[in-house]
């Protein structure tokens, strides 16, 4: 009984989460992508590589990015892509300025710095962040 119980509570805390505005969310440009691809770690086996990638205007700041990809790269787990991960800049979708890598994966795969140490606290937490994720989820080939 108490296992149902459980799950009963997971599902309605599940199902009553605020789900985000897929609608702002639109294709990451080849400038966008192709800016943060140059400060992706370079793996022993290859290159790595962004894939699925969407962008989210914040409305947290004033002229911030926010973009959600999916990493790839040679091995069984990166050929089929992990992430999402996170990276924000500043400028216009084509003229990227100033990329930070936001959570776990932007950290681990590229060398830019980190959003959430800057003045501006770039964070997952952030608005759009939780958007562009769930259309690079949502497209995930």
């Amino acid at each position: 009984m108490k296992q149902v119980a459980f799950i009963i509570i997971i599902f309605m805390a599940t199902a009553c989460a605020p789900k985000a505005d897929l609608s702002r969310c639109i294709p990451a440009t080849d400038a966008e992508i192709e800016s943060i691809s140059a400060g992706l770690v370079k793996a022993s086996d290859g290159a790595l590589r962004l894939s699925d990638a969407w962008a989210v205007k914040s409305n947290d700041y004033a002229n911030v990015w926010i973009i959600a990809a999916y990493i790839y790269g040679a091995g069984a787990e990166m050929e089929k892509g992990v992430g999402p991960g996170v990276w924000a800049h500043g400028g216009e979708q084509d003229d990227p300025r100033l990329i930070l890598a936001v959570g776990g994966f932007a950290h681990q795969f590229s060398n830019w710095g980190t959003g959430e140490t800057t003045d501006a606290e770039i964070r997952l937490t952030s608005d759009g962040v939780k958007e562009a994720m769930q259309c690079a989820e949502a497209n995930h080939k």
